[in-house]
């Protein structure tokens, strides 16, 4: 017969079949209600286990799934710890590898600024030399300017003098 309604009096688990054992709520701990899942025994609710030579000793029966479960929480235990040691020797190892490759950028950029350091007096010196030339340059550009200047002139009076004598020898030919 299928029961609907779920009980949460005293039992964890109702599956609402007779034949089914009922797992009881204990509030030790969620390994302890979980026992029946790593054992062939069931733990029944009240006084009754569920093979038939542990039925009169529930504590045998509690303590054998205790046990096992303290065993396999042990080896669980000793296994997590490891992994846990080995993750952390190698996260140091990762940290000292990443800090050497750090120390080994900052001397490189420190033979860099040494480096550049003593290049800079001599780009100084070409600087200097540069600006000297290009202030030069502007003194023969602005005298060529002048000198254009001059000649486009010289040119514009030449131009009207050359249109003058045009029409002085136009006017001495037709007269």
């Amino acid at each position: 017969m299928l029961n609907r309604k779920r009980s949460y009096s005293a039992s964890f688990f109702d599956m609402g079949v007779n034949s089914l054992p009922r797992v009881p709520f204990l509030p030790r701990s969620a390994r302890d209600s979980f026992a029946f899942l790593k054992e062939p025994c069931f733990v029944k609710s009240g006084n009754e286990s569920c093979t038939v030579a542990e039925q009169q000793n529930v504590t045998q029966c509690r303590s054998r799934h205790n046990n096992a479960l303290d065993s396999e929480l042990k080896s669980k235990r000793i296994k997590r710890t490891v992994s846990n040691r080995l993750y952390a020797q190698r996260s140091r190892l990762r940290k000292l590898l990443y800090v050497e490759k750090l120390e080994r950028s900052v001397k490189a950029e420190e033979a860099r600024v040494s480096w550049l350091s003593l290049q800079e007096p001599v780009y100084q010196q070409y600087q200097m030399a540069l600006k000297i030339e290009n202030n030069r340059m502007k003194e023969i550009l602005g005298g060529l300017e002048r000198e254009k200047a001059m000649k486009q002139a010289e040119f514009q009076y030449l131009k009207k003098e050359l249109q003058a004598l045009r029409g002085a020898s136009m006017s001495l030919l037709f007269y």
